[in-house]
């Protein structure tokens, strides 16, 4: 069971989403369990995000879940992101939001302590 969907709109910003990627998927709890997702909905981006994000699906199989919109559907997207992640919890992140070393940690910490009352939790950047 996949306890957080990190959920990650992204248009043209292949080299800030590489960065916020990075920033995730080299902390422990995502790299040790399947607790941790990162599902991206791409709003038909021309710079190169596809082949990035393809590349890390190559990497590491379903833990990074990859949606790509035939056209541009704007703030949609939020949504759309948000509709597809299959996590307990879900947590929306931009595309330029880089999670600090142990930050993973501390959200699950209260992922798991909230999953019996499912209490929404808001955690600020």
């Amino acid at each position: 069971m996949v306890l957080l969907s990190i959920c990650i709109p992204t248009y043209n910003r292949k080299n800030f989403l590489k960065d916020t990627i990075e920033s995730i998927i080299s902390q422990p709890e995502f790299l040790n369990s399947n607790d941790v997702n990162i599902v991206i909905s791409d709003n038909s981006s021309t710079d190169g995000t596809k082949e990035l994000v393809e590349d890390y699906c190559g990497i590491y199989g379903n833990k990074i879940l990859y949606s790509r919109n035939d056209t541009n559907i704007g703030f949609a997207n939020f949504d759309k992101v948000l509709s597809i992640a299959n996590g307990e919890f879900l947590k929306l992140n931009n595309d330029t939001l880089l999670l600090k070393p142990g930050s993973l940690a501390k959200i699950l910490y209260y992922v798991k302590n909230n999953l019996d009352n499912k209490n929404i939790l808001f955690f600020r950047n």
